[in-house]
């Protein structure tokens, strides 16, 4: 085996570099506490859109079906009926359109407003004038500080 020699320049050496590691630790771990951050802050975000994304589908979901029991109230009464008893604004409910101009969706976070609107249109170029109905369902709840919403509008028309 050979015999390592040092001399006083090697350790002279070595003791000029001997803060050099500590900096390097020091760089190391601030790198590796940047990273760290940026990764939870990554991670947060994306939880939080992803929430964001199932209250969207799932407000958008309750819309759908409000118009949908509109289009069956509507079908089910007829169009005079329907006419006189829903027009302007109701609530859903979850289950039922009822009077009311904004209402709570049991057991969800959630809020409705249902606007309905009649009006004659005259079909272009020239025609006999028709009835439509206008049913704008929307649904609402709060997200991060601020009112978020999904609005559906769906057009009847009577021939």
């Amino acid at each position: 085996m050979k015999k390592l020699r040092t001399t006083k320049g090697q350790i002279r050496l070595r003791r000029d570099y001997a803060g050099q590691a500590i900096v390097e630790v020091m760089l190391a771990m601030a790198l590796a506490v940047t990273v760290l951050v940026g990764l939870v802050h990554v991670a947060t975000r994306s939880v939080s859109g992803s929430g964001l994304a199932r209250r969207q589908a799932q407000a958008t979901g309750l819309a759908n079906q409000a118009l949908e029991l509109a289009r069956s109230e509507k079908d089910r009464l007829g169009w005079e009926v329907f006419e006189s008893t829903y027009n302007g604004t109701k609530c859903f409910d979850g289950t039922a359109i009822t009077n009311g101009s904004s209402c709570e969706i049991s057991g969800t976070e959630f809020t409705s407003e249902m606007t309905f609107t009649y009006q004659n249109v005259t079909p272009v170029p020239a025609g006999t004038a028709v009835e439509q109905l206008s049913v704008v369902s929307v649904i609402r709840w709060s997200e991060g500080g601020r009112t978020a919403n999904a609005t559906q509008t769906q057009v009847f028309t009577r021939y």
